[in-house]
């Protein structure tokens, strides 16, 4: 029996050897990435998006005195039936070389300079309320 053992054990070792070579060659050819992943909240649904403006335009702008009807600032009426054909793709009264409302463009949307105060004529809106939050 022991002569059996000595007779094998190099043939075992050989073994061994092998496969834990070929492991090593296996797991080090596995490739790892280095990039990172971060969860990124979907836009908001158009119907979700829509109520949220809403919500501000009725609540800090399309008041009595304000903008609401046929002689609102600037003809700017913000009530919900006249909102989008008021803002979108139309030029500001106030900086014609802007959009009120560019698609896809905050940054140039006039509506959004008159609510941070930046880059307009006359007072940042809502006039005599606090500035809105981002």
């Amino acid at each position: 029996m022991q002569f059996r053992l000595r007779r094998l054990l190099p043939t075992l070792m050989l073994s061994v050897g092998v496969l834990l070579l070929a492991g090593l060659a296996f797991a080090g050819d596995t490739k790892t990435s280095s990039k990172t992943y971060e969860f990124v909240r979907p836009p908001a649904a158009p119907d979700e998006l829509e109520n949220a403006v809403l919500d501000i335009f009725d609540t800090k702008c399309a008041f009595a005195g304000c903008h609401t009807g046929a002689n609102a600032p600037q003809g700017l009426d913000l009530t919900e039936e006249a909102f989008k054909a008021n803002l979108v793709k139309v030029k500001s009264a106030g900086a014609p070389q802007f959009l009120r409302v560019k698609p896809g463009d905050a940054a140039n949307s006039y509506l959004i300079k008159k609510v941070k105060g930046v880059g307009i004529k006359g007072d940042r809106m809502p006039r005599g309320s606090s500035p809105l939050s981002s």
